[in-house]
């Protein structure tokens, strides 16, 4: 609460001290300097000093006190940032050399900006912060992109985030704790993966609707009030809990759509936890589609009752007809796939059907993809490759 009240009066000074922001476009370089100066110096103090955690990013008084410049340096460098791009905007969108299609700006235009940016990155790799290295990386990509409207630097800055993080997985052993922490957390339970996996059983443990306020555990996660804050609060208020915190908008006219929407996908949930369920039971999975569509004609028949819908002519009949029946022979195959397979894999492998969708789409209603449709495909591709290879190497993973 100290540290609260603390932070809250300095945010008032300032409110007062700077009443016009642009004013701090003056000390660009300084805050620069700054920000540097900020970062290196728990780099280079002892490690009783300066390390936590095996991260040398605190400057500790003993029993006085301790704190983190590199917050501070955070400020000072994006508002560098926010300055040098305003004053370089115009001569980033217009001068330049194309190279494959793409307009890369002079090294004396951009320069100090990436010059500023690889001794930052130099600083948090040396205090093994990598964290917060990846965190001012994905701050100054995103200005970069909101002050040229360049899709190209995206893509250039994706690379090169891929790139670095392959050299961090070679060259720090933290790092390769930590991606095969993320990838297997029960494979050392009670030692690397201890926190990971009592976040999740404490997520587990709180379900849909939590266990209740304080009647949870979230002590029993080391770092639960900082890294794993989300862990505490699913296990006491539940997922239900947890979206609300999240505090989702919808306009007037969305309501019944984003509340429909999210209805339907706890229940999609539910229902593949049922489908597999009901597979180790010994259930026919014919059956189970069948209980399953009936369940689906129903309500749906119950939802055009009440609400209006559009007539259906005969070409769009015979379009009905083709994909309620090769809906029903894919829901077989899932089904099965979910009894017999891996859950991981078969859910993974199930979203494939948004490739194929957007494919029919521009086939047939020559619909046109946007930007992020087609990065959400990739990232479906990916995640089920990852799936995959994941459930191969564990092939005596059940679930």
């Amino acid at each position: 609460m100290l540290w609260t009240a603390v932070g809250v009066v300095l945010f008032g000074v300032v409110l007062v001290v700077v009443r016009d922001h642009t004013v701090l476009a003056n000390y660009s370089y300084t805050l620069l300097l700054l920000g540097l100066l900020f970062l290196a110096v728990p780099a280079v103090l002892p490690a009783q000093y300066s390390e936590v955690n095996g991260a040398q990013i605190w400057i500790k008084v003993p029993h006085l006190f301790s704190i983190q410049p590199g917050e501070f340096a955070k400020i000072a460098l994006v508002v560098f940032a926010a300055a040098f791009l305003a004053s370089k905007r115009a001569v980033l969108n217009s001068a330049g050399r194309q190279v494959f299609g793409m307009l890369l700006p002079r090294g004396r235009d951009l320069g100090p900006l990436l010059l500023a940016l690889l001794l930052c990155l130099t600083v948090f790799v040396r205090a093994r912060d990598l964290g917060q290295a990846l965190l001012l990386f994905g701050v100054i990509l995103v200005m970069i992109y909101l002050a040229t409207s360049r899709v190209s630097w995206m893509i250039i800055g994706l690379i090169g985030f891929c790139g670095g993080a392959y050299l961090a997985y070679l060259m720090f052993a933290h790092v390769r704790v930590r991606v095969d922490i993320w990838l297997d957390p029960f494979a050392d339970p009670q030692n690397t993966g201890y926190q990971l996996v009592q976040s999740l059983l404490g997520l587990g443990t709180g379900g849909i609707t939590g266990t209740g306020l304080g009647a949870g555990h979230p002590d029993i996660v080391p770092f639960a009030s900082t890294d794993f804050i989300t862990a505490a609060v699913g296990e006491e208020l539940g997922l239900v809990g947890v979206i609300l915190l999240l505090r989702p908008s919808f306009h007037a006219d969305q309501l019944i759509g984003g509340l429909f929407g999210l209805v339907t996908g706890i229940l999609a949930g539910l229902a593949y936890y049922n489908v597999r369920e009901l597979g180790e039971l010994g259930e026919r999975e014919e059956r189970t589609v069948f209980y399953f569509t009936l369940f689906s004609t129903v309500a749906s028949a119950l939802w055009m009752a009440l609400f209006e819908f559009h007539s259906v002519d005969l070409q769009g009949g015979l379009l009905l007809l083709g994909v309620g029946a090769s809906a029903t022979v894919a829901q077989l195959a899932m089904t099965r796939a979910y009894q017999r397979g891996k859950t991981l894999v078969s859910a993974s492998l199930a979203y494939t059907t948004v490739i194929f969708a957007s494919f029919f789409g521009m086939l047939l209603w020559h619909e046109t993809l946007s930007l992020a449709a087609w990065l959400a495909i990739v990232l479906i591709v990916a995640s089920g490759l990852i799936a995959t290879r994941f459930s191969r190497a564990n092939p005596a993973e059940q679930d």
